[in-house]
């Protein structure tokens, strides 16, 4: 009797121990295990299938008693892990980039004060792969309808461009199409000044597999004091026009627009902004060109005129 009753005792407090009865810490999970059915994060950032940038800043919601947030980041189909991370707060900045062109699974993980998982989610995303530029090439001077050019990517069904006006404050958006060719005008014209476009490539359902960002400057007009558009001058003109600001140079060129193909006559730079043909021209039509470059040579300004050397 006396045996049964401690063998008893020691079963009641097997039992006690196994329920919780004898303190908490007797039930606690180890570190990095799951609670029996763990609840879900909220994800804010990027959704279910977005095609991002190569170092996107994944967020979530704030989870109540989570202490810390432990990011898997994987490529699809592999088992090796890009990016294992824990953070305090619900977002993480991806770093270094991801490859382009890849598609990539990741799972956020609520841990409390013992690193327990207390809640979870899994999501997915695209890095988005480079679209190639054509023309302009980025910081390229152009007109003010300018044609934009880029190469096809396999698998884009239509392109949507963007052209953004950064003199404005804030940006205004100057152009916005979607295209299913390569290349696209910009109408209306846009004003001198300075301008960001983006191009983005998706597939027949929406998804953006590639983009490019570049930038292009629309020139200014130089305005010429003479000789007036289609005049009749000598064979030794002197061409003048007005001085253009933050204008460091001019370049002149001068065509014989009779010659087939049309030859270039002179091609010359100078600071002032009057220049004087030395060798005399022959009768006929000529076209003639100024450009104003900056400190860095790139062209700011333009002036496009003709006139005729009279026989």
């Amino acid at each position: 009797m006396y045996r049964w009753t401690l063998f008893g005792m020691s079963v009641l407090i097997l039992l006690l121990a196994g329920c919780g009865g004898l303190g908490a810490g007797a039930v606690d999970s180890p570190a990095g295990e799951s609670a029996v059915n763990p609840a879900a994060v909220m994800i804010t950032w990027p959704p279910a299938g977005e095609a991002v940038d190569p170092e996107p800043v994944l967020q979530w919601e704030a989870f109540p008693e989570a202490a810390q947030y432990q990011v898997l980041v994987a490529e699809v189909g592999s088992a090796e892990t890009a990016v294992d991370q824990t953070v305090t707060e619900p977002l993480l900045p991806v770093s270094p980039p991801l490859s382009k062109g890849t598609g990539y699974s990741w799972t956020v993980q609520a841990q409390d004060g013992n690193g327990r998982i207390i809640a979870e989610a899994q999501s997915d995303f695209s890095v988005k792969d480079d679209l190639v530029v054509v023309w302009p090439v980025n910081g390229e001077s152009v007109d003010a309808q300018p044609i934009l050019q880029w190469d096809s990517f396999p698998g884009v069904a239509q392109y949507h461009v963007i052209v953004v006006d950064d003199d404005a404050f804030p940006p205004v958006v100057a152009f916005d199409q979607t295209t299913a060719a390569t290349q696209i005008e910009v109408t209306p014209a846009l004003e001198p000044g300075s301008f960001s476009w983006t191009v983005q490539g998706a597939d027949v359902d929406g998804q953006v597999l590639a983009e490019l960002n570049s930038q292009f400057l629309v020139k200014a007009v130089i305005t010429v004091v003479e000789p007036a558009n289609f005049a009749q001058v000598s064979a030794t003109p002197t061409l003048t026009w007005e001085t253009f600001p933050t204008a460091v140079t001019y370049q002149i060129i001068l065509l014989d627009d009779d010659a087939y193909p049309p030859v270039v006559v002179y091609d010359n730079e100078l600071a002032a902004t009057t220049w004087t043909v030395a060798e005399p021209l022959e009768p006929g039509s000529y076209s003639w060109t100024v450009w104003a470059k900056d400190a860095n040579g790139l062209t700011i300004a333009e002036a496009a005129n003709q006139f005729v050397v009279q026989d």
